[in-house]
């Protein structure tokens, strides 16, 4: 039996995981690739400001998401996918824990209202939002995923289409599995 070490999604989040990592088995984030984050992009966005503030993130790290995603439309190939990562990241630890319904505490820590912070929340993420430099932020999240890249010696594919095409692609492989998207189905 062949193993064949391909993965297929039709959501493009899936492919940010699938290309960051899965695929990629040697390129990390550098110092040099946040401190570009900084520096003015190509084609500059200001959908996360738009967007994002005051419900989803303060204003200064829309900023910052705004410059990681336009870095990374801008960059090619696995550091590119690295970049959408590293937003993705980003975005999740100014929630507290990655709650996105919870949006009273970003506008009470925009307006410095810290006594009506819910306490459980206080330590864990209202105070490391008004109180990290989206660098920081940065460095952090990139730390834990330049963990996640490495070799297991084979060498991996991702593609994003319907899994009934990705099927048909196949040839010579005796084993396959699929998860399905609802709850409870394999």
């Amino acid at each position: 039996m062949r193993w064949a070490p391909f993965v297929n999604d039709i959501a493009a989040r899936s492919m940010t995981v699938g290309r960051g990592l899965i695929e990629n088995d040697h390129v990390q984030l550098t110092k040099q690739d946040l401190l570009r984050v900084f520096t003015d992009p190509p084609e500059p966005s200001t959908f996360c400001v738009d967007h994002l503030v005051p419900d989803i993130a303060l204003a200064e790290h829309a900023e910052a998401l705004d410059r990681i995603m336009a870095w990374a439309r801008a960059t090619e190939g696995t550091k590119g996918w690295l970049l959408r990562l590293l937003a993705v990241r980003y975005l999740l630890a100014q929630r507290p824990m990655g709650n996105f319904g919870a949006k009273t505490i970003t506008r009470q820590v925009e307006d410095g209202d810290w006594d009506e912070v819910n306490p459980h929340y206080l330590k864990d993420c209202a105070e490391r939002m008004a109180g990290q430099h989206p660098y920081e932020v940065m460095t952090e999240q990139a730390a834990r995923i330049n963990r996640g890249v490495f070799s297991n010696g084979r060498q991996h594919t991702c593609t994003q289409g319907d899994v009934l095409d990705f099927v048909k692609s196949l040839k010579g492989v005796d084993v396959a599995f699929f998860d399905a998207p609802y709850g409870g189905t394999l």
